[in-house]
This record gives C-alpha cells, sequence and structure tokens, in this order.
C-alpha cells in the first residue's frame, strides 16, 4: 500500500489541521472506501489517545481529507498518525508518521 501526503512541517497547536492521503493498494490501484470504514486518530509517543480525526472522501478516487478543527488542546511535540481502513472485514493500516506539534504565537486571532 502506497501513502502519499502533503508535507505539513511543524502544525500550530490551536490551527486547523488536514491533510489529503492518496491510498493504494500494492499494484497501485485507488483503494476506494466509504468514509466510514476508515478511521485515523492522533497519539503521543507512549500511545496515549490525542485526538479522533475526521475523515471525508474527495472527488479524486483513492484520495480522502483527514482533518480536525480544534487543536487547541493537542500537546506540544512529536505526535503519530496512522489511518486504518477496513476492508472485507480486516482492519489494515498505513505506515504511521508523525507531525511535530509547535506553541501557537498569536492567539487571539
Amino acid at each position: 500500500m502506497a501513502l502519499e501526503t502533503q508535507s505539513l512541517g511543524e502544525q500550530k497547536r490551536g490551527d486547523y489541521f488536514a491533510f489529503y492521503a492518496d491510498l493504494t493498494d500494492a499494484s497501485l490501484v485507488p483503494i476506494v472506501l466509504s468514509a466510514d470504514l476508515i478511521s485515523s486518530q492522533i497519539r503521543d509517543r507512549v500511545g496515549t489517545l490525542i485526538d479522533d480525526l475526521e475523515i471525508s472522501t474527495d472527488s479524486v478516487p483513492g484520495r480522502y481529507l483527514i482533518e480536525k478543527g480544534d487543536t487547541k488542546s493537542w500537546p506540544i511535540g512529536d505526535l503519530e498518525i496512522d489511518i486504518e481502513m477496513l476492508i472485507d472485514g480486516k482492519p489494515l493500516s498505513t505506515p504511521t508518521f508523525t507531525v511535530k506539534i509547535v506553541r501557537d504565537v498569536t492567539q487571539n486571532a
């Protein structure tokens, strides 16, 4: 399975968080599922759940928007994310990747 995401670099705590994931099988065929068969969470390095992320489908087959509007409670530091799909009743996860959460300087906007 291939996972292609746009590099987000650092994510400011409190800002809207979003990225697109293009999910394909080993033959690079898009994995097309309804959003209710896909889930994603963000956790700290010891596995503590930080948040459930929202997933929606895109008009491009196999492309999904992963997002969270409220990140004010996310801790500063490196967090881990993966995406889990339910394919034929079996869970299949993407590789794990990290997002560095940094302090937001301007907080009254």
